[in-house]
């Protein structure tokens, strides 16, 4: 399958990018068609995890290359990740998702 890697029949892994700002760690999912309320975002042993359904009503496609049904995907974050700080937003199929980051504490030298 060229879209996306399959873990079984129904259950998907979206592609994702991911970088790194000032100020956090960017992840953004491809989920065209997905509604908001089929979207789970959390936090689970030091990761991020993305989960959800995307469910279709039609059957008369004469193509369909975007996949159906269950969805997850795991990050590791890195060790300055603010756990506290996460924020997530979907338009137009595309989720992305802010994870802050603890700013380095800076020591002067005596």
């Amino acid at each position: 399958m060229s879209y996306a890697k399959c873990y079984s029949e129904n259950v998907y892994t979206p592609y994702a990018d991911v970088y790194q700002t000032e100020t956090g760690y960017v992840f953004e999912f491809a989920l065209p068609g997905v509604e908001k309320d089929a979207v789970t975002v959390g936090l689970e042993a030091g990761g991020l995890v993305v989960s959800g359904e995307r469910k279709i009503s039609r059957t008369d496609y004469l193509r369909r290359e975007n996949p159906s049904g269950k969805f997850r995907r795991k990050f590791s974050l890195p060790s300055d990740a603010d756990l506290q700080s996460v924020d997530a937003k979907l338009e137009n199929g595309l989720l992305s998702v802010v994870v802050g980051r603890v700013p380095a504490v800076q020591v002067a030298v005596k």
